[in-house]
């Protein structure tokens, strides 16, 4: 059997590198820019927090783990369920 990957050895050596196994990652597109400008001018959202949303709702996200109170406030407004991660 061959030895597991540095990669994989070091998500078994800690446990919180292992969520990035759920996170799925956007590719920044003409279209993505664009709902994001729109929800930035929507929402008064500062331009990442605005990506941030606009990528969540793009890959139907569960759920957008933010730390931001506009963006929390966004992602409810657009049926998205929101965590705040300073809690």
């Amino acid at each position: 059997m061959d030895a597991p990957a540095a990669g994989v050895r070091e998500v078994e050596a800690r446990p919180d590198l292992a969520l990035w196994a759920d996170v799925e990652v956007v590719e920044i597109t003409l279209q993505v820019v664009q709902a994001s400008g729109d929800a930035a001018e929507q929402q008064g959202l500062r331009g990442y927090d605005a990506v941030h949303l606009v990528s969540a709702l793009h890959t139907s996200a569960d759920v957008l783990v933010c730390a931001g109170t506009d963006l929390l406030q966004a992602a409810l407004d657009r049926g998205l369920a929101a965590v705040d991660a300073r809690s």
